[in-house]
């Protein structure tokens, strides 16, 4: 069986990171130009809940009939933008390589994420004002995240068109559906 290359590394792991997002994103394939739906998962607080350091997860290939039903759903890619990108921000952006993505549960409109991250531009990040560093060159976290809506980003295709939209109204705006209930 073949096994990602930063498997071999050990995974630092932290608590599950609370007050996370996640959403819907339909835009245009940049290859394409047809419209596609997409899932990102945004986090901060890194490791302790404190510090500012930012995760984004963006480009998520997650292949399900409805928001509802994310659990069960994961994505894996070896190369940055391939098709995810995963990103962290703590004053300059540094990407990730290696991404695994996997929904865990889902409750209503909150879903448990683990995620694994490898193969970052940097080994570590300073988490606070104490000269604190945190090593994030593999990074295997857990994420208890709320569902945000679905971002329409084109004027092509209607999330209907890719998952279920029951439970999402659309905003006066028309440029997102977002979440009506519990």
């Amino acid at each position: 069986m073949d096994t990602p290359g930063c498997e071999h590394h050990p995974w630092p792991e932290f608590r599950p990171v609370t007050e996370s997002t996640w959403e819907g994103v339909l835009s245009e394939n940049s290859a394409t130009g047809a419209p596609e739906l997409t899932w990102k998962v945004y986090f901060d607080g890194y490791p302790d809940g404190r510090s500012g350091v930012q995760f984004h997860i963006e480009w998520i290939p997650f292949a399900v009939s409805s928001w509802r039903e994310l659990e069960g759903a994961q994505a894996e890619c070896e190369e940055f933008g391939e098709p995810i990108e995963a990103y962290l921000f703590d004053g300059e952006h540094s990407s990730f390589d290696y991404v695994r993505i996997e929904a865990l549960h889902q409750a209503g409109t909150t879903v448990r994420f683990a995620i694994q991250l490898g193969w970052c531009e940097v080994d570590r990040v300073k988490v606070n004002d104490e000269d604190d560093w945190a090593d994030i060159d593999r990074l295997r976290v857990v994420v208890d995240a709320e569902f945000q809506g679905i971002d329409i980003q084109t004027s092509n295709g209607r999330p209907a068109d890719f998952v279920d939209t029951t439970g999402l109204a659309l905003e006066a705006s028309g440029r997102a559906y977002r979440p009506t209930g519990p």
